[in-house]
């Protein structure tokens, strides 16, 4: 009997029969891939050449062109289920999903294979939530934000699972989008991907860039007492803005060169996890605004991102997945994983006492420091202050890196190994994980405000600056730990209920 590889290969052939067009040869994708590459840094480089403006132009720029393509994806989307042949199109594909066992073949044949992956969605979905309901409790990296003080002791503990987050979660979901994309694309064909990208990815955010932001932001403003400005606002959805980027190129170019090849061993991983982390220390240094074109700027972002959805698409054409860690790997996966952990926790902890031992300290040290890992230093007056500032960057960013592909290899190693058919509970979970992810900033900012205005009941002063939304009004830990618990909770509990009632209306079926 043929294997899967043939199956896949069969089903490539057939749908290029039906769609000529949707690769390019080998040396042409190189070509492709260098032009892409090309464009990205010329973006990078006026971004940085007009600090805050370029960013702004940019990010308009992207609205307008995703906002055209999803209009004229649902109109040619419509104009199909018009046409009677509409239905004699769709032969090829449906002879082609049962080649491959793709998303639209029978459950049953493919739960074995995407049950872990699915489960791992599911829980980088509630982690996404998790962080979120952080951020608002230690004062930076989201829409409303309390415990915004150096020497919060809560914070103590929050900005180091941030900062272990940040360094890895995202990057992942793009490894998870690069692996079923190649799938997608050979059942589908390019025109029929891309018109289902665009309705899938681009309604959503479009939705959230139009209505769901702006509410976020209305609630937001509301809550810190400040009047309101409409204004799109990707927010977390800059994730599905650039999932619809690196959609479009793999369309256009069918993919990127690779020929089949065994998985790298997990030094060689780490080591350019490393490299990774560097190129990401220039773009920290390069994009000092915090973002670009949607997607923040901070550890783990556009070089892991980009590399990782690389990595995903190799993953799905070697099979990078179909076997198990090695045991050393997994003794060293873990080992990164956990010393980088403990230094993260046990610095911010030992930074964190010292402020509060030596609250007005005016030593000339670069620690104890409010912006940890980050010395604490002025350029102005000391001209040390940028080497000391670009070494600490280097190195937290490099030991992100390594910890970003050591922590991502063993998650999904772990997920594989824990490979027990999912029960209905967990199905259920995975497939309203992209409507949670969608919707989980609209229910995270309400029971955040609602918890300020218990606190401020009970006694406790929260004040907030005239022109934001982070109070930096000094609280005991006790409020700001209970007040995370209670939001968290809340959070992924309502999230998961408001995403699968969402999921079952009309309409929405066929997007979420």
């Amino acid at each position: 009997p043929s294997s899967g590889k043939d199956r896949a290969l069969r089903t490539e052939d057939l749908t290029s029969s039906r769609d000529q067009m949707s690769v390019l040869p080998h040396p042409e994708r190189r070509v492709a891939l260098l032009l892409l590459s090309l464009t990205l840094v010329g973006a990078i480089a006026f971004v940085a050449a007009l600090p805050g403006t370029g960013n702004e132009i940019l990010s308009y720029a992207l609205a307008i062109c995703l906002t055209s393509a999803v209009l004229t994806a649902s109109v040619l989307r419509c104009t199909a289920r018009a046409s009677p042949a509409a239905a004699d199109a769709e032969a090829p594909l449906d002879a082609a999903a049962q080649c491959t066992g793709s998303s639209e073949a029978p459950r049953s044949a493919q739960r074995g294979r995407s049950d872990y992956l699915d489960r791992l969605k599911t829980v980088l979905t509630a982690i996404v939530i998790l962080h979120h309901c952080t951020c608002a409790f230690v004062g930076s990296g989201w829409y409303l934000c309390v415990g915004n003080f150096a020497a919060s002791s809560f914070a103590a503990l929050g900005k180091p699972l941030l900062l272990l987050d940040q360094s890895y979660f995202m990057s992942l979901f793009f490894f998870l989008s690069g692996y079923f994309t190649p799938r997608s694309f050979a059942r589908k064909g390019r025109r029929d991907f891309c018109i289902d990208r665009l309705q899938r990815l681009g309604l959503p955010l479009m939705a959230f860039l139009y209505v769901g932001g702006p509410i976020v932001g209305v609630l937001t403003q509301a809550a810190a007492g400040h009047a309101y400005t409409y204004q799109p606002d990707p927010g977390p959805c800059w994730y599905i803005a650039w999932l619809l980027l690196l959609s479009g190129a793999y369309a256009v170019i069918g993919g990127p060169p690779l020929p089949e090849a065994p998985r790298p061993a997990l030094g060689r991983l780490v080591g350019w996890g490393a490299l990774l982390g560097m190129v990401q220390a220039l773009l920290l240094a390069l994009l000092p605004g915090g973002s670009f074109a949607f997607m923040p700027i901070t550890l783990g972002s556009l070089p892991f991102d980009l590399a990782f959805y690389y990595a995903g698409i190799a993953a799905y054409r070697s099979r990078w997945l179909d076997a198990p860690l090695a045991t050393s790997e997994r003794v060293l996966a873990w080992a990164i994983s956990a010393v980088f952990a403990l230094v993260t926790f046990g610095g911010n902890v030992a930074n964190t006492a010292a402020i509060q031992q030596q609250p007005h300290n005016n030593s000339t040290a670069y620690y104890p420091s409010a912006t940890f890992p980050m010395p604490a230093c002025d350029a102005a007056a000391d001209p040390a202050c940028g080497g000391a500032t670009l070494a600490a960057l280097l190195a937290l960013c490099v030991g992100a890196g390594v910890f970003s592909v050591a922590w991502s290899a063993a998650m999904l190693d772990t997920f594989r190994l824990w490979s027990a058919p999912s029960s209905p509970l967990q199905r259920e979970l995975g497939r309203s994980a992209y409507a949670a992810y969608l919707v989980h900033p609209l229910l995270v900012v309400p029971l955040t405000a609602l918890c300020i205005a218990l606190m401020r009941a009970a006694g406790a002063e929260i004040d907030f600056p005239p022109k934001g939304s982070s109070s930096a009004s000094p609280l005991a830990a006790g409020w700001l730990a209970l007040g995370w618990a209670a939001v968290t909770s809340a959070s992924i509990v309502m999230t998961w209920l408001v995403a699968a009632a969402l999921r079952r209306l009309p309409g929405c079926r066929q997007v979420l």
